[in-house]
């Protein structure tokens, strides 16, 4: 007499379990080797969220880990969250790129008054890399013009690119000047207002109650840095705004679908302007660094201030998104290489 054995179908892991694994590994390493206290992350891949997670603790010797409402300092992030609404009021017909930035800011400094808007917001201005702080003036015409006495053009705008904080500072300016609204309040209004973004803003205002403790790297340790990044009201727009995970996928959600402006000026901001002198991997566009991936186009905007750093890299073409937060600036930890790796084993994009 035959006896019939059944066995049970073993599930078998879905693509998307797979590549969750696989991202998750990837920031787990990143997390044990740089050390970092808290992490919040977002991939997703054809507009579906494969990974949303967060790590570790807001603030080290807590028990407290951080969650999607979770408040970080997004730094360098923020000159894609200005360059977003300043595109909103090029759609709207009231601002042209090509327009010299002195026509719309009379009271700049003269050697910046010829250049194109369009060369501040793609680092071609000429103007040298340093920051406002430090910088005495009781307005900001008063700051600008102070700096400038001491950081001449590095070179002919439009020759070459150079990485300058100061250039999103004027684009900030000019948000005011144009909208005839405070710079957080338009961008309330236009941007973070409409998406739902609702802890998202200047960090005087929003880096409190849920939030990640800052914290930097010395001498290979980890120390708590000063509450506060510390930007100044001038550079808010370069570098000074905070924001959530959750308010991050919300406005990566509205580039995806095209939101809040047309496609042809969507088009416009990721269009990357490629010096003749540059032989740089990435270029920029307004607001973002783009790279060319074997032939697909990798968008992206990084940011690193005290005690803060983050990264929102896209794909256009595959509908893929990766959104990472966390509290530790750490010359050694800007997560660049291991978000080449992600594309790398999720989409086969090349690493350079």
């Amino acid at each position: 007499m035959l006896s019939l054995l059944v066995f049970a179908a073993v599930p078998q892991p879905s693509a998307t379990d797979v590549m969750a694994g696989k991202v998750d590994k990837i920031l787990q390493q990143a997390i044990a080797d740089h050390q970092l206290p808290a992490l919040a992350a977002a991939f997703l891949v054809d507009g579906k969220p494969v990974l949303v997670r967060t790590y570790g603790k807001k603030t080290l010797g807590q028990s407290a880990g951080p969650d999607a409402d979770t408040v970080f300092g997004i730094g360098s992030t923020s000159k894609a969250m200005t360059a977003f609404g300043l595109m909103i009021l090029v759609d709207q017909g009231k601002l042209e790129l090509s327009r010299p930035v002195g026509q719309i800011l009379p009271q700049l400094p003269k050697d910046w008054q010829p250049i194109p808007l369009l060369n501040f917001v793609t680092h071609t201005s000429g103007l040298p890399d340093g920051g406002l702080a430090g910088t005495k003036g009781s307005t900001p015409w008063e700051v600008f013009g102070n700096w400038a006495k001491g950081h001449p053009l590095q070179f002919k705008p439009g020759a070459n690119q150079l990485y300058s904080n100061v250039n999103f500072a004027v684009a900030g300016a000019v948000i005011e000047k144009v909208s005839g609204q405070k710079y957080a309040d338009f961008m309330r209004k236009a941007v973070w207002g409409p998406l739902g973004m609702t802890r998202t803003g200047p960090w005087t205002t929003f880096l409190k109650g849920n939030m990640a403790s800052p914290y930097n790297m010395r001498q290979g340790k980890v120390v708590a840095a000063r509450q506060g990044v510390g930007v100044t009201p001038t550079g808010i727009p370069s570098g000074g705004l905070v924001s959530t995970l959750d308010d991050m996928m919300a406005w990566e959600a509205a580039i995806r679908e095209r939101r809040l402006m047309g496609g042809a000026t969507y088009d416009a901001m990721f269009t990357p302007v490629v010096p003749p002198a540059s032989k740089a991997t990435w270029h920029f566009s307004p607001g973002w660094q783009i790279r060319d991936a074997g032939g697909t186009r990798v968008i992206a905007k990084n940011g690193s201030v005290s005690g803060y750093m983050s990264m929102i890299q896209l794909v256009p073409t595959k509908g893929a998104s990766l959104i990472l937060l966390w509290n530790l600036q750490s010359q050694g930890a800007d997560l660049w290489r291991e978000s080449a790796i992600i594309w790398h084993q999720a989409l086969g994009l090349p690493m350079r």
